[in-house]
């Protein structure tokens, strides 16, 4: 129940947003299919929706052995990482689509650079502000890696790439074709880190992590547009998690 009810609660937050993505898309025909088959590129958002509950039902399986000690969700995302690598499997030599490539496009050192930039300056704003988590050895291990692994897996590889099958109008944008798929991802990557439904099925609503969490997936969307693959995203994404408990260990309360 609280899978379904997390899930669906998303999907309901995001539809305010896809609505004017189906508008403005509802004409154009997404790339490799011939005049007549259009229609075919609105499966992927099924796709969407059956794994956005998966891995729901990854991400809040209750901790079981040794991870039932540890105070984060190692379990949780390492399971996230399981199932987003089995789908790649699964897609075999496409992979590639979905940003699983180790070369990125061309002179994307630059926006690489820019985009690791700007998304560890919000937190590293609020580090300055006081917000602080303790950075202790397990947090610190955990925020600097699977984090950015599981998510940059699920949401701009996996995610990001079927809705942009679904909606293909591109807008180039600091030299990105920048689309509707990225949009939509970036707002349900926030949703995700605001509705949430305990164990008790209570709802926790925290506008401050939608917020928070808005501008840097949108600047990871836009990275795996310009470089074409997940890899830069996910070391920025880590990187903006953990360089503020970093700043924490080496400098303290100052």
């Amino acid at each position: 129940m609280r899978v379904l009810a997390t899930g669906t609660t998303w999907i309901v937050a995001v539809l305010p947003v896809a609505l004017p993505g189906v508008w403005s898309s509802r004409s154009i025909r997404s790339e490799g299919l011939p005049p007549g088959k259009s229609a075919n590129r609105w499966w992927p958002l099924a796709w969407v929706a059956g794994l956005l509950y998966l891995d729901l039902a990854c991400v809040l399986a209750p901790k079981a052995g040794p991870f039932s000690r540890l105070d984060w969700n190692w379990q949780g995302k390492l399971l996230e990482c399981a199932w987003a690598c089995l789908f790649l499997l699964m897609v075999g030599g496409k992979a590639t689509r979905y940003g699983l490539r180790w070369r990125p496009e061309g002179k994307s050192g630059l926006p690489i650079l820019a985009a690791g930039f700007a998304a560890c300056a919000l937190p590293m704003l609020f580090w300055f502000q006081g917000m602080r988590l303790p950075a202790d050895r397990e947090t610190l291990l955990f925020e600097l890696t699977i984090p950015g692994i599981s998510e940059e897996l699920v949401f701009r590889g996996i995610f990001q790439s079927l809705l942009n099958h679904v909606f293909p109008r591109r807008w180039h944008f600091a030299g990105a074709a920048f689309g509707w798929g990225a949009v939509l991802t970036a707002v349900l990557f926030s949703v995700a880190h605001g509705f949430l439904f305990d164990r008790r099925l209570h709802f926790q609503f925290s506008f401050f992590s939608i917020v928070m969490t808005f501008i840097p997936a949108a600047l990871l969307g836009w990275l795996r547009e310009r470089t074409g693959t997940i890899w830069p995203g996910i070391i920025v994404h880590n990187l903006a998690d953990g360089l503020p408990l970093l700043a924490t260990l080496f400098l303290g309360s100052r």
